[in-house]
């Protein structure tokens, strides 16, 4: 990877593209914490019951955060109508797609970063018990790369599409399945990449072998749309 290119890709971006992922970030806290203490007013749960909370949540959250951050950093190049200038550019088309990507990535980790530090410093803070820190790690890390192969594909959408609503619309109905096929009993559905940012929690025992399935789907999913921009021509 050009670091020359990685830098410019990254200059493109706007204040907008950071700020979403730490917002989305501390909005899933305050969602969390807010059904984590409605539990503990019932009598319901114990202090580790914020990790339930965060299951259920956390997902729904990526998935959302990953479609609208594809589509601005895909978005601006389509409203300037930059796509043929930026292929004219003396890089490999590839190394130009994949500084997208990359910088798209980093903002999702930026996301986990956020949602970690706040966990920890809210955990700190008002609960004396303490911290599982490796859990709390994984259950958030893992999640964001175990989404990498969607991410991979709403960038291709995103990139296809000049037409920003329908990337959005399959990353709203991805968050919905990737909410809910994890829960089914129907275990071919876990193959479906949707499936892979629930399957991911130290909760589960499988939890190791389906990080491996989602980065391995990830890197033939980069290779096959790396092809295809390395020959996609733009009006």
């Amino acid at each position: 990877m050009n670091l020359r290119l990685l830098k410019a890709e990254g200059a493109k971006l706007g204040l907008i593209c950071f700020l979403l992922p730490v917002g989305s970030g501390l909005l899933l806290i305050a969602v969390t914490v807010a059904q984590w203490q409605y539990h503990l007013r019932w009598g319901s749960g114990d202090d580790y019951v914020i990790f339930n909370m965060m299951y259920l949540f956390l997902p729904l959250s990526i998935f959302l955060t990953g479609a609208i951050l594809t589509s601005m950093v895909a978005g601006t190049e389509h409203e300037s109508k930059g796509w043929k200038q930026l292929l004219a550019f003396p890089f490999p088309r590839f190394q130009m797609y994949l500084a997208k990507f990359f910088w798209v990535l980093i903002l999702m980790l930026l996301k986990a970063m956020v949602i970690i530090l706040i966990t920890i410093l809210i955990w700190v803070l008002f609960i004396s018990s303490p911290l599982p820190l490796a859990f709390l790690i994984k259950q958030v890390l893992f999640s964001v790369l175990a989404y990498t192969p969607i991410l991979i594909i709403q960038l291709f959408l995103a990139i296809r599409l000049e037409n920003q609503a329908i990337p959005i619309a399959c990353g709203v109905l991805g968050a919905i399945a990737g909410r809910f096929l994890p829960l089914f009993s129907m275990e071919w559905l876990y193959a479906l990449p949707w499936s892979y940012s629930g399957l991911v929690s130290p909760f589960l025992p499988d939890h190791l072998f389906w990080l491996q399935v989602s980065l391995g789907v990830s890197l033939f999913l980069l290779i096959i749309t790396a092809a295809w921009f390395q020959r996609l021509e733009w009006k």
